[in-house]
């Protein structure tokens, strides 16, 4: 597991560059936040909500303080499985951020 400001990069899961990240089970995809993200959450692959966490509606500070356990978003059903293709690996992404940390 890497650590970025905060920000732990879990090896098995899969990340978009606007931060959220997915952690895929068979044919579902559970959706977090990055604690890095500030706008709009966007699914990093398509398919049906199957799930939302409705903890959220009363705690949202779940999505940063336990991302991992109870501060998933949505669980998405997955329509196309190559879309995980487009997404990066814990390396891919940890690189990414420091990257793009470096920029500010």
């Amino acid at each position: 597991m890497h650590f970025l400001n905060s920000l732990a990069v879990v090896k098995d899961f899969k990340y978009a560059d606007s931060h959220e990240w997915v952690n895929v089970d068979g044919k579902t995809a559970t959706v977090v936040e990055s604690v890095k993200a500030t706008s709009d959450i966007y699914s990093p692959v398509s398919g049906d909500v199957v799930e939302v966490n409705k903890e959220l509606n009363n705690s949202p500070g779940l999505v940063n303080s336990s991302p991992y356990e109870k501060g998933w978003i949505m669980k998405v059903e997955i329509k196309d499985d190559s879309e995980l293709k487009n997404l990066k690996n814990s390396d891919e992404y940890a690189k990414f951020c420091e990257e793009e940390d470096a920029k500010h």
